[in-house]
């Protein structure tokens, strides 16, 4: 009788409806727990409900780190890896007492080690929608002003880049938003032009190389038309 062995991508699917199951409980922000209970609880009882969340943590994170440590351990060492772990072990506890940017910081420093790993990400979205830092808020700010003296400027794809930074902090803000949209917009728009540009610029220089003068002098206009702040076609 042939031996009949377990499909991995079956097995892989039913640990990880177990991990969704199991973490459940940890996955979601808590808010910062209040100065009083409604519920009295008696010591004997606090020790077993807290035994029991953290057996449920280190059975969701076993299974977090069963699926991602083959991975993960073929680009850091042991070290690395075990500091990974620490990390988000401290995260999970600080995020679950509602210590926000202390569990931020946790989550960083294992991004630090492993850039590719989903869980911390995920864990800093999540905190990004109930608490912005006063660095995050200051740097948020910076990335708004830049940008919008780059608007100024008309310096659109640096501004692109310093709405797209804000956006990275607040994922939600409207504004920024809007910004980054008006952005993108002008630098397509000024990216079409300078190639129309260069186009017309290269075609008058050869015209009038080839002294065709006329028709050069038609194709510097026309470039002027199109890029008034260039000098360029001003000087042919």
């Amino acid at each position: 009788m042939r031996n009949l062995q377990p499909c991995p991508t079956e097995d892989c699917l039913c640990r990880m409806d177990l991990y969704q199951t199991v973490k459940s409980d940890t996955d979601q922000i808590k808010a910062p727990p209040r100065r009083y209970s409604c519920v009295i609880l008696s010591e004997p009882l606090k020790m077993k409900l807290n035994i029991f969340r953290l057996s449920r943590l280190i059975l969701c994170l076993f299974l977090i780190f069963q699926t991602n440590i083959p991975v993960l351990a073929q680009h850091i060492n042991a070290e690395k890896l075990q500091q990974f772990e620490d990390a988000i072990l401290r995260g999970e506890e600080l995020l679950g007492a509602g210590k926000y940017a202390e569990a931020k910081a946790q989550y960083q420093a294992a991004l630090k080690i492993d850039p590719t790993a989903q869980f911390p990400k995920d864990k800093l979205a999540q905190i990004r929608k109930v608490y912005i830092d006063p660095e995050d808020e200051a740097r948020f700010t910076q990335f708004m002003q830049t940008g919008t003296q780059r608007m100024a400027e008309k310096r659109y794809p640096e501004a692109l880049k310093a709405f797209e930074a804000a956006i990275e902090i607040k994922p939600q803000d409207r504004i920024a938003r809007e910004q980054m949209s008006q952005a993108s917009k002008a630098a397509i728009e000024l990216a079409e032009r300078t190639k129309s540009y260069e186009s017309l610029i290269k075609k008058a220089d050869e015209l009038l190389a080839a002294g065709n003068t006329d028709e050069a002098r038609e194709s510097f206009i026309s470039a002027r038309e199109l890029m008034p702040e260039q000098s360029y076609p001003q000087q042919k």
